[in-house]
């Protein structure tokens, strides 16, 4: 698959050259716009950057760009640029979006350690237009950052994830994508880092597997149709999430739902669809011995299929110990506006091990 832009305006990049020699002015490559030839500087195969250079114009790196020859720093992108290979940004170096960055059908993340985007200006994107794009390292979020999956599919293996360790407030978005999240031994979404999923899907590599989205400090938006599925997955939460007006989050059947701090709805059309799936109000799934309660105002609860909701705070304690106050509670028992309207779907039944109470007025 080719994909090429129409020449508007030369690439010029300032850069160490392989050979090592150092370019003080700017080099224009109009001869390689829109065309499937892999751009070379110098005798390189890869572009060589060096810290606070500028791509301008509209160009495609067939070839991608090699950590080996980029020097630590900012490489600013400024353009309509595609990479179509391999995106290796070197540990602790800044990528700053001036303009949308799209990545080819054959493009992938390398590189390893910590490294930091920043796409608040003009709201600018990382666009896939392939499924073989992954995160295997720590993407340090500056400001704000929109990744566009453009339906395909999104992976985070072993070692990746979005974080704000700096406290910058970051806002990460991931829409219209299929996240799939491959042996990933720790939280997804870290260090404050706000998440706002956006139709998409989220599953597993394979079944019995564990995903945690967040180390307790992040909070979730749902916007549009968000879906977690994949039988036998356990989705570990790790913070608050709000579901928006006209939104759903979809609960598939198998998945395990748990430590959940909060759920907030703005409205009847924020739903939470909960179809054959179990849901624990405590704070860990393998924990007997759980505190805390979920409660639901507002919003639709969809029930489907067999559904499991627990809270062993409630549910495995003696008779006189059990506390009414730990649960899964529908409304807050004040104002109507905050009752939850309820719908079960043909087939649907509920078990419930512990305390779920209609606090409706």
């Amino acid at each position: 698959m080719e994909i090429g832009f129409s020449p508007l305006a030369a690439v010029t990049y300032r850069s160490s050259a392989s050979s090592g020699t150092t370019w003080t002015g700017t080099t224009t490559l109009d001869s390689y716009q829109n065309t499937s030839s892999s751009f070379k500087g110098s005798g390189s195969t890869m572009y060589n950057f060096d810290d606070g250079d500028t791509l301008q114009g509209f160009f495609m790196f067939k070839n991608g760009i090699d950590a080996t020859g980029w020097q630590s720093g900012s490489l600013t992108w400024d353009g309509e640029g595609m990479i179509d290979g391999t995106l290796a940004i070197p540990t602790y170096s800044n990528l700053i979006l001036n303009s949308s960055l799209h990545l080819g059908p054959n493009a992938q993340l390398g590189g390893t350690g910590q490294f930091y985007i920043d796409g608040t200006i003009n709201n600018n994107k990382i666009i896939l237009n392939g499924d073989k794009v992954a995160l295997s390292r720590s993407m340090e979020i500056v400001n704000s950052l929109t990744i566009d999956g453009q339906g395909n599919i999104f992976t985070i293996n072993s070692g990746g994830c979005f974080c704000d360790s700096e406290g910058l407030a970051a806002g990460l978005a991931l829409i219209n994508m299929d996240l799939i999240v491959n042996n990933v031994d720790s939280s997804i979404f870290q260090n404050n880092t706000s998440a706002t999923l956006k139709n998409l899907r989220l599953l597993s590599s394979g079944a019995g597997s564990a995903i945690t989205l967040s180390d307790g400090f992040a909070n979730i938006v749902i916007n549009g149709n968000v879906r977690l599925e994949g039988f036998g997955q356990r989705i570990k939460v790790g913070a608050g999430i709000t579901i928006n007006a006209n939104s759903t989050l979809y609960v598939g059947p198998g998945v395990t739902l748990t430590n959940i701090a909060s759920v907030t709805m703005a409205d009847q059309t924020s739903v939470l669809h909960l179809d054959g799936c179990k849901l624990y109000t405590g704070n860990n799934v393998d924990n007997a011995a759980l505190t805390s309660s979920l409660s639901l105002t507002k919003g639709t609860l969809l029930l489907d299929n067999k559904v499991q909701i627990y809270n062993k705070n409630y549910g495995d304690l003696a008779p006189a110990n059990k506390d009414m106050t730990k649960g899964f509670f529908l409304g807050d028992g004040i104002s109507s506006s905050n009752n939850v309207e309820v719908r079960v779907l043909g087939g649907a039944y509920v078990i419930v091990d512990g305390c779920m109470q209609f606090k409706h007025s």
